[in-house]
């Protein structure tokens, strides 16, 4: 800041300088000393002690001999409006690294938004969905100024966060308990249940589930599904078995090959993602094993090439188009300013029968 006092009414030229000096950070904790003020500001030494005896009276600065004045009121922060025709993406993942019918979704979200008139920004930020994105969030959101937010593979810490700064959002998932967000996913509780029974009736005891290490709610509450049965279930049967991997080739790999999945020797497989599923039966199938004559398979969700494996996979198509659809029209509806903080939507998937479940 540059502004310096102007000769005409002297005194309250001055007052306004230093106080808007400290509105905006110019000075913090402390001035300087009489002198170097009266030199910065081009002033007399007299008048910039009759300045800072008023702020004194005002409350805003302390006054002691001998010493620097303090500044005891705080500089305000600068709220920047956020941008009302934005809607912004937050991932933790590049899209490469997204199933190819996520990526789909992306691009006719971008597509729906455009024919409304409504700006929409992908933002790939990991560090945004550690343990403690507290900072990293912060940074992000008063960059972007979104007027909403959609979020896909959220951790608590990330939801919490939102809800704490009201910030507005829309849940591409589920959310935690205690959260108030809209968020739209399929029942994940409901998909790992209908699958139990599906293998159960089948007449397979010895079950495994593998899914990625995501840290979300719906794979919480996947899990909570799939395990579930054998909680209530009053037979003596084994115990399931989840396994998790990061998503990458080698681990799938290592996963299957592992003392713990050798020792449980599961006759059937509940399996999280498409990707996951493909390396999984591939990998299967070339140590000899037959689908699904020795290891039933079934998919947690649906991608277009799974239509082009052998022996056709069972899955539990996600209705993509309908997701797509609510993620929209709630994103929307928050950009608006509509109360939503209740909302839960939960699509149950079509079951699509496979050669895979035998």
């Amino acid at each position: 800041m540059n502004r310096v006092p102007k000769r005409s009414s002297l005194l309250a030229e001055t007052l306004s300088v230093l106080r808007d000096g400290i509105r905006m950070s110019r000075w913090v904790d402390r001035f300087p000393s009489e002198r170097e003020l009266a030199v910065q500001l081009q002033i007399s030494r007299p008048t910039v002690r009759s300045a800072l005896g008023i702020l004194q009276r005002e409350g805003r600065v302390r006054i002691a001999q001998g010493r620097r004045s303090q500044i005891l009121e705080r500089p305000k922060k600068l709220q920047p409006q956020v941008n009302p025709n934005l809607i912004a993406l937050l991932s933790p993942v590049g899209l490469d690294q997204v199933q190819p019918s996520t990526l789909l979704r992306i691009d006719e979200l971008r597509g729906h938004f455009h024919d409304v008139g409504v700006e929409f920004h992908v933002y790939i930020r990991p560090r945004c969905f550690t343990a403690r994105p507290n900072r990293m969030l912060q940074s992000i959101v008063s960059e972007i100024r979104a007027g909403c937010w959609i979020l896909i593979r959220t951790n608590r810490a990330v939801q919490e966060w939102f809800v704490a700064n009201q910030v507005p959002c829309v849940i591409s998932g589920m959310t935690y308990d205690g959260i108030q967000i809209p968020c739209i996913d399929t029942h994940q509780y409901a998909i790992s249940r209908h699958a139990i029974g599906l293998f159960r009736s089948r007449g397979h005891t010895r079950i495994g589930f593998i899914l990625q290490e995501r840290c979300t709610a719906g794979d919480e509450a996947a899990i909570a599904g799939f395990t579930a049965p054998w909680r209530e279930s009053q037979i003596e049967t084994r115990r399931p078995l989840v396994m998790r991997h990061d998503g990458s080739l080698d681990q799938i790999r290592n996963t299957l090959e592992s003392v713990a999945f050798r020792k449980y020797n599961p006759t059937a497989l509940f399996v999280g993602d498409p990707m996951c599923c493909l390396a999984v039966v591939t990998h299967l199938q070339r140590k000899g094993k037959r689908i699904p004559e020795d290891i039933a398979v079934t998919c947690r969700s649906w991608d277009k090439f799974l239509d082009y494996v052998t022996p056709s996979i069972a899955n539990y198509s996600r209705f993509e188009t309908i997701m797509e659809h609510t993620v929209f029209r709630t994103a929307l509806e928050v950009l608006r300013g509509e109360s939503l903080s209740k909302r839960k939507k939960l699509l149950m998937p079509e079951f699509v029968p496979g050669e895979s479940l035998g």
